[in-house]
């Protein structure tokens, strides 16, 4: 740049910053009083020599220029740049200071810093606005301005400053507004609503100054801001938020719908005092003393009989911040933690101390609460921290909870007792069954010689001897075979009719294992007899457990399920009956619910073994009474 020139015609350059960049080139030789082809010429050699740039409609002092201009007014003694025009001045970028009611508080560091490389390479395209002069001056003497609109600009222009593109009497073009606070903080929000990134809690805080500097409701705030009045309702209800919350807005970490919404759901605010929240605090701790994420009001922690009798903690019961839980049988201690609305206390004032997710961060936070409640009430605040002995596990059992754990200790005796003879009756019972599995292991070796001798024998005699057979099973004579149905399928249908045994009482005799066995064949024997057949043998010799089965059978394995159970009486179907694989699979199942109709078992019902020979008795029983539904002769 040609400084030479630049000195030369600094009258030329203090008109053109004077006027703006849109000064017209007659306009120009007025203010300067120069003839207008000569300056024409003499703007065309400065643009050559970099000291003004010109594009249509602009003519525009480079920063270096401005410089040159800046160390001419110094030469000359000039306190401040060139004349301004009427309503503006000239001011250093330290005359100028920034006014508490600017919304914005936030500002792109990268965005600035292209400002700044704009203003250095064009100037300052658009003038700052300010308040009138300040009472006082600073301490240079000069007189000082508070900014109402260009705070990008001027940030930008400092930035400049501080790395040496412009000096530090670089002149700004300011205009200069005589306006109250009210018409200050309107034109800020004004000016900063045009832009796009002002931040949500901003124009709240904006907003919500409009409505207490000029008493306006958020009707004529909408109306001045030329926005609905929903839209100012609703920001100003972002100022009801949390910290916490209020900080992730303006991170981005939430969302105005995201923050409106927890706002809807948030609890009505708790009143509590400082002291208040102090007891409280050493409530919720002593019921959750471990920090960790996501502690929750409901849990109580172990405290003294007399806790709840302590001023302090009785206090905060008769409000419904804390509630104690008395001792049971089950859980025999005093206890006491916060109620939802303690807990809603903690978390609206005591924030930290809530979300606290280590032991340091709890105790910074506790140290937190107990310095407010000490500079609040001292006394008080004082007598709150000796709550703690009263707060924990107690040295000594109440009466009410020893009481309570002796019934519990004898209620436990008592148990195991009912236990052990519960067992022991089991004991018998097991070795009542044993003994009648016996008896009816010995009445079907006695069938079976009853069987051998019968044909010799009158009515009378054989009625003698089944009668004592059938009673040394434990049934009530006399006895009479009656044509009825055994029961139901798995269908829940009527079984086909058939003889079986009936007793005193017109019951059908029933039974499963080794009784299933002799009271199926007394009952074969009975219909042979009752037919006058001379071989009144009772069928199959059923295999019973002993110590001489047959080698096959001691190869064979029990089933050890129910599906295997029922495979095993199918098998047997086949195996023993000629029976085709379908109708086997359908008789197992009808054998099967009609052996235990009446019993109300399951499988594995102790009172059965479920072994090999129970599945052969269950299918070689229908085959007996039920020959007709086999569709080939036994094998």
């Amino acid at each position: 740049m040609d400084i030479q020139l630049a000195f030369q015609n600094a009258d030329v350059l203090r008109a053109i910053i004077a006027a703006g960049p849109a000064i017209q080139l007659g306009q120009l030789a007025t203010d300067t009083g120069k003839d207008q082809s000569n300056l024409r010429r003499t703007i065309e050699r400065m643009e050559k020599a970099g000291i003004v740039t010109r594009e249509p409609g602009s003519l525009t002092v480079v920063a270096d220029a401005l410089r040159v201009i800046a160390a001419a007014d110094v030469a000359e003694g000039k306190a401040n740049p060139v004349r301004a025009p009427e309503g503006h001045a000239y001011r250093f970028h330290r005359q100028i200071r920034i006014g508490e009611f600017n919304p914005r508080k936030h500002f792109d560091e990268e965005a600035l810093d292209q400002l700044m490389h704009d203003i250095v390479d064009r100037g300052l395209k658009t003038n700052l606005e300010v308040r009138a002069d300040d009472a006082e001056p600073n301490a240079e003497g000069l007189s000082t301005n508070e900014l109402i609109a260009g705070e990008r600009r001027w940030r930008a222009i400092g930035r400049a400053i501080a790395q040496g593109f412009l000096p530090d009497d670089f002149p700004i073009l300011v205009k200069v507004e005589n306006v109250s606070d009210s018409e200050h903080a309107l034109a800020a929000l004004l000016e900063n609503l045009q832009r796009v990134d002002l931040k949500p809690l901003e124009e709240a805080v904006a907003f919500d100054r409009l409505v207490n500097m000029n008493g306006w409701t958020t009707a004529q705030v909408a109306d001045r801001v030329k926005k609905t009045q929903r839209f100012v309702q609703l920001r100003l209800s972002l100022l009801k938020l949390t910290e916490d919350q209020k900080a992730r807005l303006d991170k981005g970490e939430m969302t105005v719908k995201d923050a409106l919404k927890a706002l809807a759901n948030r609890p009505d605010p708790v009143e509590a005092s400082a002291v208040d929240l102090l007891v409280l605090a050493l409530i919720w701790t002593n019921a959750n003393p471990a920090p960790e994420k996501y502690l929750s009001y409901w849990r109580k922690g172990e405290c003294h009989m007399s806790a709840a009798d302590q001023p302090l903690i009785a206090s905060l019961i008769s409000r419904g911040m804390v509630e104690t839980e008395e001792p049971t049988k089950w859980e025999p201690k005093h206890r006491i933690g916060t109620t939802w609305k303690g807990f809603q206390a903690l978390e609206q004032h005591a924030t930290e101390l809530v979300k606290a997710d280590t032991t340091d961060a709890r105790k910074g936070a506790m140290m937190s609460v107990d310095n407010n409640a000490y500079a609040a009430d001292k006394a008080a605040s004082t007598e709150a921290m000796g709550l703690n002995q009263w707060l924990g596990k107690p040295m000594l059992n109440s009466p009410i909870v020893q009481r309570l754990i002796d019934e519990k200790a004898a209620e436990d005796l008592a148990r195991a007792e009912a236990e052990r003879e519960r067992q022991a009756a089991i004991a018998v019972a097991e070795a009542k069954a044993d003994a009648a599995e016996a008896i009816a292991n010995g009445v079907i070796d006695r069938i079976r010689k009853l069987e051998l001798d019968e044909p010799a024998l009158d009515r009378k005699e054989f009625g003698a001897a089944f009668n004592a057979l059938i009673e040394s099973l434990g049934y009530q004579g006399p006895f009479r075979l009656e044509l009825r149905s055994p029961g139901l399928d798995r269908f829940n249908q009527p079984l086909p009719e058939t003889y079986v045994l009936v007793d005193a009482r017109g019951e059908m005799l029933s039974a499963s294992g080794a009784r299933f066995v002799a009271v199926r064949r007394l009952q074969t024997v009975a219909l042979n007899y009752a037919m006058g057949l001379a071989d009144v043998f009772s069928g199959h010799d059923i295999i019973r457990p002993s110590d001489e089965e047959t080698d096959s059978e001691d190869e064979a394995e029990d089933p050890q399920n129910e599906v295997e159970f029922l495979d095993a009486i199918a098998a047997r179907f086949r195996d023993h009956c000629g029976v085709e694989a379908a109708l086997a699979i359908d008789l197992a199942h009808k054998a099967y619910a009609r052996n235990f109709e009446g019993e109300e078992c399951e499988y594995g019902d102790e009172r059965f073994t479920w072994d090999l020979l129970d599945a052969q008795l269950i299918a070689d029983g229908w085959a007996e009474d039920y020959p007709e539904t086999l569709s080939a002769t036994e094998a």
